[in-house]
């Protein structure tokens, strides 16, 4: 009985007047010895209504009330007081009263009303603690003197996996392992002893449905007259894996911190590199250029001539497919996918550094087994990057006798499927075993190597990754001083189309047809550029072929001409204010006579990425800046001419353009000391745009890089700024008077 229930009882018992504590069954729980010399049956007055009647007053109401009793022919008067057991539950106190006016019953009263509130408090107290006791994250034991578990919350059942009656009323020994070292508290017999207050902690291991777990015991010895001892019980597994996850997330972060500091660093070597590489081969272009226009030349001279040209179109097509490779690197880019055939492929590429072999004196055999042109569909950029770095890297370590490159297609049974396997033999100076777990590391050249060989050791590492974006698996082997080869292979499927023999449409077919005119009479073409100089050049070279141009100077102005008006196409610009191109073009497509149009978009940076995205807007093709006819005929369903098309007044677009550079450069400036990156791309994306379309090279291609940087908020962009200043000078020097824009 409760030690504030059994006060209370033993207080009534010496009241002499007649007490009763009635239960919430309406049972007698206690009467005092002054109840027996009531001259009636109580318990049957307790069953009746007028009893039930008064029972229930007396419980709704917290304060004792006084209730008339009418039993039999006797009026009694009663004080009714509502009481709270600790079981939750709640009685009545009834006490008949003699006297009203007695001291003992107010006394009686009063000490009555100070152990209700004690108890109401203690409840307040208990449900508290039971909450906890239910909810807490740690396994929880209530045990008795004796050693035995009385009562176990949710989280310990939880820990072992078992039953609440498996566990209520077993000693600790058969829960716990205590690893031969019973601890202190336990006594031999079983029982616990209490040392002092104070609780003490102790590793133990507890019995679990799968197996022994290792916990922590924190042991607390009764209070007051609460005669359970608690034991809190923690599992250490936890602990432990939280650690580890603790630890593994310093690891990582570490890591991504290297990592951001190389991306860092790679951004500067691009920068540097695109500068450097774009400035030699525009001088390149240049004298091919130059060289091409000679008609004094033999016939093998303008193949060589031929040969330069296209070898110079992929150097630079390369540059901007490695630095787009390399800055999305550990994405998975959109895939380029295009109707190839093995054959087309390896002469595509092995006839880029047939004079090269030549030159070295070694032979540069090429061979295809296996189904002889088999349409194929897969990424061919890649595939051709991949066989340029290998054939490249081939040639380059070969000194004497032959660089082998081998295709392999194999068909899968019975599906559309190929095994394409690409090998890249030579006889060159070898790889040691040391070098080989080396080769794959971007910029890995040894010293010795590079005191012969150029390069900066970017070859090799761009392949593996190529390989990897395309699914595929890469081999080598090598004999130092002897040979070696590399091997790539590749899951392609067929293409849907029949099969399309090369004699029957060789690869300059295309191209010549082209050549055959350019017809844009009665077309109508609405153009959107915020830049003025891209807008005049644009015009020039449409009204040139009979084209009715409008020009908008944003997205948003292209929208309100083409409300009630269908052109024949729609040419836009990536990167405008107020509206970009990529948000005109979805808002076009929804017009319904627009549904159809054909809609171009125009950049100076072109990669899968934003193909992709031109072509989700709903754009039909995309023209890189600066605008090439056979690339702006395809996108316009026309033909391109035979001979370039001459700008007029290109000196004054040039002294335009020279004049808004300068004014950029000044505005990026004040913008780089207030780390404002979004207005140093916003003030040089349009003079890039307009350095690209009057093909100004190495400005551009600075002003390219400057760009670049600000949206990634480099470090250098200050040595960008100098750059493009430099450029510019160079460019005030030597100032173009007359611009083309060829085929």
């Amino acid at each position: 009985m409760d030690d504030l229930l059994a006060a209370l009882i033993s207080l009534l018992s010496k009241d002499p007047s007649p007490v009763f504590l009635i239960g919430p069954d309406a049972e007698v729980i206690f009467e005092n010895p002054a109840a027996s010399d009531l001259e009636f049956d109580f318990e049957d007055w307790l069953k009746s209504e007028a009893a039930h009647k008064s029972l229930s007053l007396a419980r709704s109401v917290s304060e004792p009330i006084p209730v008339a009793v009418h039993i039999g022919d006797q009026n009694l008067s009663t004080l009714m007081h509502r009481i709270s057991l600790f079981n939750g539950q709640v009685g009545v106190l009834i006490r008949f009263r003699q006297d009203a006016s007695d001291l003992r019953f107010r006394a009686l009263t009063e000490s009555t009303e100070k152990l209700q509130r004690e108890m109401e408090k203690r409840r307040g107290i208990q449900a508290r603690l039971s909450h906890v006791f239910n909810n807490a994250g740690d396994g929880v034991l209530l045990v008795t003197p004796k050693g035995i578990v009385e009562e176990a919350n949710p989280a310990f059942i939880k820990l072992v996996d078992a039953k609440t009656e498996d566990i209520v009323g077993c000693h600790i020994q058969k829960l716990f392992d205590f690893n031969s070292a019973v601890p202190d508290f336990i006594r031999p017999d079983g029982n616990l002893r209490v040392f002092g207050r104070k609780s003490k902690s102790f590793e133990a291991a507890i019995n679990s449905a799968d197996g022994l777990v290792p916990v922590e015991v924190v042991y607390c010895p009764p209070t007051g007259d609460v005669g359970l001892y608690v034991l809190t019980v923690r599992d250490l597994t936890l602990g432990k894996r939280y650690a580890d996850a603790i630890e593994r997330s310093k690891r990582l972060q570490e890591a991504s911190d290297r990592a951001s500091a190389g991306e860092k660093e790679k951004i500067r070597f691009l920068a540097t590199m695109s500068h450097e590489l774009r400035t030699p081969m525009n001088g390149i272009c240049a004298a091919i250029e130059m060289l091409a226009a000679d008609k004094t030349l033999s016939g093998p001279q303008q193949r060589l001539v031929k040969l330069a040209a296209k070898s110079s179109d992929v150097a630079l097509r390369q540059i901007n497919s490695v630095l787009h490779f390399l800055k999305a690197e550990g994405a998975a880019p959109a895939v380029a996918v295009r109707e190839f055939t093995v054959e087309a492929l390896l002469d595509d590429v092995v006839e880029q550094f047939e004079v090269l072999a030549k030159k070295k004196g070694i032979a540069l055999i090429s061979t295809v087994k296996g189904p002889s042109n088999l349409t194929l569909t897969g990424n061919y950029e890649f595939l051709f990057t991949i066989l340029q770095n290998l054939i490249s890297n081939a040639i380059k370590f070969t000194d004497y006798g032959a660089v082998s490159v081998t295709a392999d297609l194999m068909p899968v049974p019975e599906s559309n499927i190929y095994n394409l396997c690409l090998r890249v033999s030579d006889t060159g100076c070898g790889i040691s075993e040391e070098r080989l777990q080396k080769i794959f590391q971007p910029f890995e050249s040894s010293a010795t190597i590079r005191e012969v060989h150029s390069g900066v050791g970017l070859g090799l590492s761009i392949v593996e990754s190529l390989v990897e974006k395309l699914d595929g698996f890469m081999t080598v082997q090598s004999t130092e001083g002897l040979e070696t080869t590399f091997e790539v292979a590749f899951k392609i499927p067929a293409a849907q189309s029949a099969p399309k023999p090369r004699a029957e449409a060789p690869k300059e077919t295309k191209r010549n047809s082209q050549l055959a005119g350019l017809d844009l009479k009665g077309k109508s073409v609405v153009f959107a550029d915020d830049n003025p100089i891209n807008c005049d050049i644009m015009r020039e070279i449409l009204t040139s072929f009979g084209a009715d141009v409008i020009e908008a100077r944003d997205g948003e102005s292209a929208m309100y001409l083409l409300l009630d008006f269908t052109p024949d196409h729609v040419l836009l610009d990536i990167h405008m204010p107020n509206m970009n191109g990529y948000q005109a073009a979805q808002r076009i497509r929804k017009l319904p006579h627009l549904k159809d149009v054909n809609i171009v978009g125009v950049t100076a940076y072109v990669d899968d990425e934003i193909i992709e995205t031109c072509r989700k807007c709903g754009m039909n093709a995309v023209v890189q800046k600066p605008v090439k006819l056979a690339e702006l005929a395809d996108a316009l369903n026309a033909r391109t001419p035979n001979a370039p098309v001459k700008i007029p007044n290109f000196e004054k677009y040039v002294d335009l353009c020279l004049r808004d550079i300068s004014e950029a450069i000044v505005a990026a400036k004040s913008a780089l000391k207030k780390k404002d990156f979004g207005t140093i791309v916003d003030v040089i994306h349009p003079v890039q745009g307009a350095a690209s379309m009057l093909s100004m090279g190495s400005l551009a291609g600075a002003l390219r890089d400057l760009e670049a940087l600000g949206r990634v908020q480099s470090d250098h962009i200050g040595l960008a700024i100098e750059d493009v200043q430099l450029e510019l000078e160079k460019l005030k020097q030597a100032k173009p008077t007359e611009g083309v824009i060829k085929s």
